[in-house]
């Protein structure tokens, strides 16, 4: 199972090497977006037998991609200076990875409020796209006519995040709670990093 995840995490990372290359915009945004990597850890998570075993499979497939994203990169397109980068993404996948991943495998098959409170903070991860809040101004009329929207990452984004809610938990009530509280935490989150609690959506 790991060297298929390794294997899988490579072609991934050349594949969204090959979108964000993509003269086709929709592709070319999907290459450059986090989302794609959040639902694979979050699936990855999902399914492993243990926690343990769902911090080892994620952050091998971390790595795989890290490297064939940055190899494909580097080897193929001939862009120098990708080492520094790979670093630091590979020095995420051994650390940050692996620690979301057993917290999400954990909450998966938890039933309550807490872990419903953690997959509605990695489904954040998703729903906090600047995409999302762009084709919310889109659809109440806010966006400028001559700002580019990006509506196929935005339902990608709004789909990832549903997906870790709604489909992943295994109880009733994890869904439930992971539901109610996905917009409140990604606004909560969204205040905090822009550091303006009075603006939550970008101007």
């Amino acid at each position: 199972m790991l060297a298929l995840i390794v294997a899988g995490g490579a072609v991934s990372g050349v594949a969204a090497k090959l979108a964000d290359e993509s003269a086709i915009t929709g592709m070319a945004d999907l290459g450059t977006s986090p989302t794609i990597w959040v639902l694979s850890l979050a699936v990855i998570a999902r399914f492993a037998p243990t926690e343990a075993q769902a911090a080892l499979r994620a952050a091998a497939f971390f790595v795989a991609m890290s490297i064939g994203y940055y190899a494909w990169t580097s080897l193929v397109l001939g862009y120098p200076g990708s080492g520094p980068l790979l670093l630091r993404w590979v020095g995420v996948a051994f650390t940050l990875v692996p620690l979301v991943a057993a917290l999400v495998r954990w909450a998966c098959h938890q039933s309550g409020a807490g872990s419903g409170l953690v997959l509605a903070a990695a489904a954040s991860l998703a729903l906090a796209d600047p995409r999302v809040r762009q084709l919310w101004y889109a659809a109440v009329g806010d966006l400028p006519s001559d700002f580019p929207l990006r509506p196929v990452q935005a339902v990608v984004s709004i789909a990832t995040a549903l997906v870790i809610t709604l489909w992943l938990p295994r109880r009733a009530a994890t869904r439930a709670w992971a539901g109610a509280l996905l917009v409140p935490v990604t606004l909560l989150g969204s205040a905090a990093l822009s550091g303006a609690p009075g603006n939550l959506l970008p101007s």
